[in-house]
């Protein structure tokens, strides 16, 4: 293996529309950094996955940056995989208020989370188990990676809330749920290597969670990483409706991450 023991990878993971974006644009400010985003075709495939993990070793071993910041966003369920395979990792959770993600997602992408979430349930009901229903999922790949490694409690969830027609929000809101709920079925609540970043402190304070993330993940802090960080987007919420129980179910999940958030105080961080 050629993983640098002295660099240190660095998962930026979460749900589409949460600030994962923002999140790896503060480093691109760092001069100890090396930012690889979804189109960087070195570290991703052309379907925003990252490449194999063999590559992304040597690739590191490559770089003179300290520290490699990967932002798979569509590889989020492999977390556990990240975190076995390089031991000085860290991961960076992103996660968001789901009105204001879904309305982010309805207005950028229309009925696309909708069609897909669908999609996936036909498939789930369709099938006798969670695998044959991804086999049949293989003519639609860019979908089915939505439905990879979610518990069966998800997959029912699923199944349950797209039975009849949803609307385009509520599809958002499914997608936010199977996303999110990866963070806690991958075992990351407390894990000393993965920290939830919540979108709505990164960018109404700045300065201290962003002092805090990097001395997570072994960065020099310095003002110039809080520019340009805005807090306009926060408490919109959403305009369009969702069904109330995967709301419900949601907003649970959020106080879970919220909570969360709490220990994360008990990660390790990295000396810079």
């Amino acid at each position: 293996m050629l993983f640098a023991r002295k660099k240190t990878p660095v998962f930026i993971l979460g749900c589409q529309r949460s600030g994962t974006t923002i999140c790896q644009e503060v480093f691109r400010r760092s001069r100890d950094t090396w930012v690889f985003s979804e189109g960087n075709r070195l570290a991703m495939t052309d379907g925003w996955r990252l490449r194999p993990l063999s590559d992304i070793d040597e690739l590191i071993d490559r770089s003179r940056k300290r520290i490699l910041i990967f932002k798979p966003l569509n590889d989020s369920q492999r977390v556990g995989e990240f975190i076995d395979y390089f031991p000085g990792s860290r991961t960076l959770w992103v996660f968001r208020d789901v009105l204001d993600t879904v309305q982010s997602a309805v207005r950028k992408w229309g009925p696309a989370q909708r069609n897909m979430m669908t999609y996936i349930g036909d498939a789930l009901r369709a099938s006798d188990s969670p695998e044959a229903a991804l086999d049949r999922m293989g003519e639609w790949p860019s979908c089915a990676v939505y439905a990879e490694k979610l518990s069966p409690a998800t997959y029912d969830r699923i199944v349950d809330w797209t039975a009849q027609p949803i609307s385009d929000a509520t599809g958002a809101a499914i997608l936010w749920y199977a996303r999110n709920s990866l963070f806690f079925d991958q075992g990351l609540e407390g894990h000393a290597r993965a920290m939830p970043v919540r979108y709505e402190n990164l960018v109404t304070d700045p300065t201290n969670q962003i002092a805090r993330i990097c001395e997570f993940i072994g960065v020099r802090y310095s003002r110039k990483l809080s520019q340009e960080v805005y807090s306009s987007s926060v408490g919109k919420g959403s305009q369009y409706e969702i069904d109330k129980a995967v709301l419900d179910a949601c907003q649970e999940l959020q106080l879970q991450f919220e909570r969360a958030e709490s220990l994360s105080n008990r990660a390790e961080p990295i000396v810079a």
